[in-house]
């Protein structure tokens, strides 16, 4: 009997031992970082768009834009429009942008100035902080862009957006956007 009541203690002892190995606990510490999204200095703006010709490319104008965050960021471009001088051109433009990727110029946008207004178009993914981002631009009057429009002015407000990398762009349109304060 005793040999009995040794062997239930010597279970009842293993049973703690592997119940007590079993739920150790650890502290563990998980920290955030308070991060910054901005859009840090810029050079080539405003861009001035003159004597154009219809169906004759204006010839690239160059842009820079700085990411000032301390985290990789993301940058959307779009336009708002901001008046018309004598003549509405928003139907009449096109607009090629391309972004230096640091051994080749590839495509931002090619295409009518309406889709700018309408919806952000991606201008750099994943742009590390700190690091600038070289653009290009150039527009054309439409080939079919009357005498009417001689002398007109139109003027827009480009929208820069940045945001946190694998961010999304604003769900409002850059024609109706307002930004925040």
């Amino acid at each position: 009997m005793l040999l009995c009541l040794l062997v239930v203690v010597m279970a009842a002892v293993m049973v703690a031992a592997a119940s007590a190995e079993f739920n150790d606990m650890e502290k563990n510490t998980i920290n955030t970082t308070n991060a910054e999204v901005k859009i840090g200095d810029m050079t080539g703006f405003p861009m001035n768009f003159n004597d154009l010709v219809p169906g004759v490319w204006s010839g690239w104008q160059s842009a820079t834009i700085k990411n000032g965050s301390t985290i990789a960021m993301d940058i959307y471009v779009g336009l708002q429009d901001k008046g018309w001088g004598g003549a509405d051109l928003k139907n009449k433009l096109d607009v090629q942008i391309q972004r230096w990727d640091g051994a080749a110029w590839v495509w931002v946008y090619n295409g009518d100035v309406i889709g700018l207004f309408a919806a952000w178009q991606q201008a750099a993914d994943d742009t590390p902080a700190g690091n600038i981002v070289s653009y290009q631009v150039q527009v054309r009057l439409a080939q079919t862009a009357g005498n009417d429009l001689q002398g007109g002015k139109t003027y827009a407000w480009i929208l820069i957006y940045g945001v946190q990398y694998n961010g999304t762009a604003p769900v409002t349109a850059p024609w109706n956007y307002t930004p925040l304060p």
